[in-house]
């Protein structure tokens, strides 16, 4: 069994071996022992030991066990060698903590000839988007920098988008604007919430049956087996089809047909092929 323990204690850190062979557990223990003694002596410029911090609390301890704000402060206030000034470098990249100072006032330069000194709130949506390009770059390298462009941006964008809501809705409910009205209500909105709405909308008129429509316009003309439920049904005052009844002889209603479907007179004889 082995067990190998980092531990942490406000910016201190230390390590435990654990194993159930003694012997193993001393071998490491001494190999230990050897390390610090080794990296405790003074290094000279012509032999460093690019691994080890050579400054201050964390003084001969690996780069990889010191936290990011002590591998930034060595950086930015102590005069280190230039061998170890490239390791914290390269740690802080691996943990992706590198602020490239260079670059970003190189693209704040860039920012203040875009701006020519205006504040942000007076530029034109065009030089907005330039600069919210720019920011975006800044803020790979740092993630606290504030992208003030792209907000100011995401204002505008929200406060056009409620004006066009307005116009096409006219203060009228989804369900009472039509399936064109709705589609564009879909595409001029910022809202996912209110966009999942309006396709829920969308979907019930597709999903709609023709009777349905007819019936929410009072233009269906119901056909149901239920008498009381049907626009059409027999007179209640005349117990014969209103349809069928009547004195006109020639009316299609009151004509006779034989078996196979040809009209016929009171004699039998076929009237449709009558001189």
């Amino acid at each position: 069994m082995r067990e190998l323990n980092f531990i942490e204690d406000n910016g201190l850190f230390g390590i435990t071996f654990k194993s159930d062979d003694k012997e193993e557990a001393n071998t490491v223990m001494n190999a230990i022992q050897r390390f610090i003694s080794k990296v405790s002596k003074k290094e000279t410029k012509e032999n460093i030991d690019f691994s080890i911090c050579p400054v201050g609390e964390y003084e001969g301890t690996i780069w990889i066990l010191i936290n990011t704000i002590s591998l930034k402060k060595y950086l930015s206030d102590y005069n280190l060698p230039e061998g170890y000034r490239n390791k914290i470098i390269e740690e802080l990249k691996k943990r992706g903590e590198y602020l490239d100072d260079t670059n970003i006032e190189k693209l704040k330069e860039q920012i203040k000839e875009i701006s020519k000194g205006e504040q942000y709130t007076i530029l034109s949506d065009e030089a907005l988007e330039q600069i919210s390009l720019l920011e975006s770059e800044i803020k790979k390298i740092d993630n606290n920098y504030n992208e003030t462009a792209k907000h100011i941006l995401q204002g505008r964008k929200a406060g056009k988008s409620r004006e066009l809501e307005n116009k096409i809705t006219q203060g009228r409910r989804l369900s009472e604007l039509t399936l064109e009205e709705l589609k564009e209500l879909q595409k001029v909105t910022m809202l996912e919430r209110y966009k999942l709405d309006i396709q829920e909308e969308i979907n019930k008129r597709k999903n709609k049956s023709f009777e349905d429509t007819l019936k929410e316009n009072n233009e269906i003309i119901s056909f149901g087996e239920d008498e009381d439920d049907s626009n059409y049904r027999i007179d209640e005052e005349n117990e014969e089809d209103p349809l069928s009844s009547g004195v006109d002889e020639d009316n299609i209603n009151r004509w006779d047909f034989d078996s196979d479907g040809d009209k016929v007179d009171s004699e039998g004889n076929k009237m449709l092929f009558a001189d």
